[in-house]
């Protein structure tokens, strides 16, 4: 009836970056990233499983993530249920915080001041964050073949966005991709759609596995 996972994932990763262009108006090369070195985050879990009744189980965790670079870190909660109403039919939900790295290239980001000397403001940006909601209905088709819909919402907090009061940037509508832009975690965002999986495990040498999405 009950099931306890714990665990750790340590991640360490090396980076190299340069990044330089051509100045026509001063006539020269212009050096605008160039940082080496090292950093890593590490992650912590544990879940219990609890099988309530024969029909009813519920999974309760947490998860911590923290990054070297500056120690920034989140603790999360998660919690999920999966119920069965009959032999066909089974309802889940879900809540759980999640946090996310931003690409390396954001926390090197240099920008130069107005005496000529150089700063990077984001290294100490803090993780972004989102509170996942997850509603949905199982249909066991046959004992190969199910069907299921979802319904999600996230909401995100914590974005990083452009410290500029008249800039519209912000990190969740950026491509991977180095920027000179000084961030601030005051942006936010949501998301929230609908998906529909249908799937046959494998069986008789053969599975599928169709799925569609509309979300906003």
């Amino acid at each position: 009836r009950n099931k306890l996972e714990l665990g750790v994932i340590y991640t360490n990763q090396s980076y190299d970056f340069f990044s330089e262009y051509y100045n026509f108006n001063k006539n020269e090369w212009i050096k605008e990233l160039e940082e080496k070195g090292n950093l890593s985050y590490i992650q912590g879990y544990g879940s219990w499983k609890h099988r309530l009744s024969e029909n009813l189980t519920l999974v309760g965790g947490a998860h911590y993530l923290q990054l070297s670079l500056n120690k920034s870190f989140s603790l999360e909660p998660r919690i999920s249920a999966k119920w069965e109403l009959a032999k066909k039919h089974t309802l889940t939900a879900g809540f759980g915080v999640h946090s996310k790295i931003e690409s390396l290239l954001s926390y090197f980001a240099t920008i130069e001041e107005s005496n000529g000397g150089y700063i990077t403001p984001n290294k100490n940006l803090d993780l972004t964050k989102a509170n996942h909601y997850v509603l949905g209905y199982d249909y066991s088709i046959d004992k190969n073949t199910h069907a299921k819909i979802e319904g999600y919402y996230q909401k995100l907090y914590n974005v990083p966005i452009s410290a500029d009061t008249n800039s519209y940037y912000s990190t969740i509508n950026s491509s991977d991709w180095y920027n000179n832009i000084a961030l601030s975690n005051e942006g936010s965002g949501e998301n929230y759609g609908v998906e529909l999986t249908l799937e046959r495990f494998f069986s008789k040498n053969f599975y599928y596995l169709f799925s569609g999405s509309v979300y906003s």
